[in-house]
């Protein structure tokens, strides 16, 4: 299983450093920006398809890429990000202030990936299990070759620690070539030789 994944470009909330889960908030002009300038690295990839979450931060950076590639687009809620839960919305240093069993899970305080989990948040096995789902639909399924998976930073991080065990934390904007055949392979494609 082969395929390609983007991150969306920047937001406010990002720039803030506040938890957006699956709070719907758009690009701010640096993401847009962001999303033009990933296109030097993305057109030489010849891809036949764009997959995206359907949430405005990611949808509206998989339109800007496909206006210059005009390819089939399909939009999927099995992309959405991570639910937060608890903590949703809020700022990472705020997090910090308030006590920990009002926000966090008390009997299983950390995930797999070693982070806290938040009450009421989705897992990162079910993000994970959905991605895979979502994935072996949009490869397993078609005829196209080579798919962009534009979509979110926890939902791309719960899938390659499901498959390879590394924690990963992609940037805004920034294509990955993923591998997930016999021996798993991400990163970050710098040349489209990659």
């Amino acid at each position: 299983m082969k395929f390609y994944f983007i991150r969306h470009g920047e937001t406010d909330w990002n720039k803030e450093k506040r938890l957006q889960g699956r709070t719907d908030i758009p690009l701010n002009d640096a993401g847009r920006q962001q999303a033009r300038d990933a296109l030097k690295k993305i057109i030489p990839l010849n891809l036949d398809l764009i997959v995206s979450s359907p949430l405005m931060r990611a949808k509206e950076t998989a339109l800007i890429i496909n206006e210059a590639l005009r390819l089939p687009l399909h939009f999927d809620d099995n992309l959405v990000e991570r639910h937060f839960g608890k903590i949703e919305g809020m700022k990472q240093d705020d997090i910090k202030t308030y006590p920990e069993h009002e926000l966090f899970d008390q009997q299983t305080p950390f995930d797999a990936c070693g982070q806290r989990i938040p009450l009421k948040a989705e897992t990162i096995e079910a993000v994970a299990e959905r991605a895979y789902f979502a994935l072996t639909h949009h490869l397993g399924f078609s005829s196209h070759k080579n798919v962009l998976f534009c979509a979110h930073g926890a939902w791309f991080r719960s899938l390659v620690f499901s498959k390879t065990g590394e924690v990963l934390h992609p940037n805004n904007a920034t294509p990955y070539f993923c591998d997930f055949t016999a021996n798993p392979i991400v990163k970050i494609i710098d040349d489209p030789s990659h």
